[in-house]
């Protein structure tokens, strides 16, 4: 080593690291953060775009935040360019839940079975919850026996146990 380098600026060094591209910063980073705008590598320190100024960054694209309805407290997406009151106004005359009387239909699927309604959580390719397909204690079910048929099984069900071994049958307990 000669006596006028430091060991921030060992020449062995700077080939693994790259240099903060902030002009006034001189930092060599090992693991560098690229700016999502402008593709430059920087430091800790300066990645955000406002810490370099960023030239590609437009903070009217990426600080934007839906307002709630007043009415209805339903998050409004306004579209960039628009006028927020114009999209506000739209809302509330076509759109407003309180303001029209519409109801929203649920995002989520619900049991196709009549007088059921429960919500299905689960992606389940069956249209009708678990506790209707399977008639395990189920309200729903009641004397008609064409549609006990059409919802119970009809093929008995596989010993599991039996499969995969008598460990299964000690730890669990199978109800038919």
């Amino acid at each position: 080593m000669s006596g006028t380098s430091t060991p921030e600026r060992e020449t062995g060094l700077l080939g693994i690291g790259q240099q903060c591209s902030a002009p006034s910063c001189m930092l060599v980073d090992f693991l560098p953060y690229k700016c999502q705008h402008c593709s430059h590598p920087f430091c800790g320190e300066h990645f955000h775009p406002e810490a370099h100024k960023c030239d590609k960054f437009d903070a009217s694209k990426h600080n934007r935040v839906a307002p709630p309805c007043p009415f209805c407290n339903t998050p409004v997406a306004i579209p960039l360019g628009q006028d927020p009151n114009i999209r506000m106004e739209a809302h509330i005359n076509s759109e407003c839940s309180v303001m029209t009387g519409k109801t929203r239909k649920s995002s989520h699927p619900t049991c196709a079975r009549a007088k059921c309604g429960k919500v299905l959580y689960a992606p389940i390719r069956c249209d009708v919850s678990s506790q209707s397909r399977f008639g395990v204690a189920s309200p729903l079910l009641t004397g008609n026996a064409e549609m006990q048929a059409a919802v119970l099984p009809t093929a008995p069900l596989p010993n599991i146990a039996y499969m995969f071994g008598e460990r299964i049958r000690e730890v669990c307990v199978f109800v038919r």
